[in-house]
């Protein structure tokens, strides 16, 4: 590009994009958030959380009783038993499993797994705008950077004209005007500059920030920005509407809809269960005509039941879970009409960037020209002050916004890559 393109490289130690997102990835307080999320529905997707297992248990009670006894028999003899002592022990191992209530565990365990894949897309989604977050805070940087570097070297030609003028006023061949005038346009570029550094370090805070590390932590970035512009727009839309973490959460967020009015009908069937035990027990008394009594069995049995009225809760929750369908169903639709339009808004965004990034490299190249062209004459004294600053403000203006369309094509080419669910590939890429 000639004469201000070059890498600006500050002497802080260079931290690289790939390093950016590597230790938001290791540290970012959301992301360990989701993958929180994500673990616990990953041990609720099991069979045995969605009751399609049985249920065993294992029952031992112990029972001791002190009593006295009186009794008068049929020819009126009396006898009695004082402190007689009884005793009870049981054992029993119970098995209990539902082996059919309309299919409302299969369902539920589908939902649970629904679920689980929907907690790992919202895991992706985190991953994805925390990856998005560091690359615009990074390129933010790099674009500050570059505006610091203009305003520096629109400082020093100001200052340079500044100090020519001066002399020529000392000895008497310059209007005070003119020295007033330079001083002024200096002082403007010290603001800029001033401005410019404020701007890099609030960027490097607020990286810093999003790499959950000390705010204060200086570093320097890679100023240079590559742009693949290799795709149409049929592609872009084609790949997002294949890949797109919100399109996936909504479609899973329907599919789930569906088996909640699966799990809302079973409640209209009836519920077949079976249970199966063995038992142990053993009864000691002092008294009575069995001193000691032991037995062992094994018993099953079946059990069904079937709701005749529930209060209208079943009935209410079937209403409940059509609507709530209707509304995913609608979400599903707007999820996808609003991907659509921000992935042809974003591709706009980029093809009129890379548009402008190439009348702006000619418009640079002119005024780097002119610039040129007019330090010779205002060197040879045959150009004003005010003709050679109009000079340098052209090629100010010229570079700041090759410059500005150069990151807002970036930008976009980000926006892009996180729509159609690439991002990787385009870190991995630079």
């Amino acid at each position: 590009m000639g004469l201000l393109l070059s890498t600006f490289l500050l002497s802080a130690d260079l931290l690289t994009l790939e390093q950016a997102i590597s230790i938001a990835l290791d540290k970012n307080n959301d992301i360990v958030i989701a993958m929180n999320s994500s673990e616990v529905a990953k041990n609720n997707a099991t069979i045995g959380n969605a009751g399609m297992l049985p249920n065993i248990t294992v029952t031992n009670t112990y029972s001791k009783s002190i009593s006295d006894n009186n009794f008068t028999s049929s020819t009126n003899a009396t006898s009695s038993t004082n402190g007689a002592e009884s005793s009870t022990t049981r054992s029993q191992v119970e098995l209990n499993s539902i082996l059919f209530n309309g299919g409302k565990n299969y369902y539920t365990y589908q939902k649970l797994k629904s679920i689980l894949e929907n907690g790992e897309i919202n895991n992706k989604i985190t991953v994805e705008n925390t990856i998005v977050s560091v690359i615009r805070a990074y390129y933010e940087i790099a674009l500050y950077d570059e505006n610091l570097r203009i305003s520096e070297f629109a400082l020093n030609i100001s200052r340079s004209r500044y100090e020519r003028i001066k002399n020529k006023v000392d000895y008497g061949n310059s209007l005070a005007i003119e020295l007033l005038n330079a001083e002024v346009d200096m002082d403007t570029d010290s603001i800029s500059v001033l401005n410019a550094k404020l701007n890099v370090e609030n960027a490097k805070r607020n990286l810093n920030y999003l790499l959950s590390r000390n705010i204060d932590i200086d570093f320097s970035v890679d100023s240079n920005v590559k742009i693949m512009f290799e795709n149409d727009l049929d592609y872009w839309t084609k790949v997002t509407l294949e890949n797109n973490s919100q399109l996936q959460a909504s479609q899973l967020g329907a599919h789930q809809s569906d088996l909640d009015i699966k799990v809302a009908r079973a409640a209209f069937l009836p519920t077949l269960s079976g249970t199966a035990s063995y038992g142990y027990s053993r009864s000691e008394a002092d008294t009575g005509p069995s001193r000691l009594n032991e037995s062992t069995g094994f018993t099953t049995g079946l059990n069904l039941s079937f709701d005749l009225y529930s209060g209208q809760r079943n009935k209410i929750n079937m209403e409940n879970a059509s609507i709530s369908k209707r509304s995913q169903y609608a979400e599903l639709s707007q999820t996808r009409i609003a991907i659509e339009k921000e992935v042809k808004n974003a591709y706009a965004i980029f093809n009129n960037a890379i548009f402008t990034v190439v009348i702006a490299e000619k418009s640079l190249d002119t005024a780097e020209i002119n610039f040129a062209r007019s330090n010779e004459l205002y060197n040879l004294g045959q150009m004003t002050t005010t003709q050679f600053r109009d000079a340098q403000l052209n090629l100010i203006r010229a570079e700041t916004r090759l410059i500005n369309e150069k990151f807002t094509a970036k930008f976009a080419e980000v926006e892009l890559y996180r729509l159609s669910g690439q991002l990787q590939e385009l870190v991995g890429s630079r």
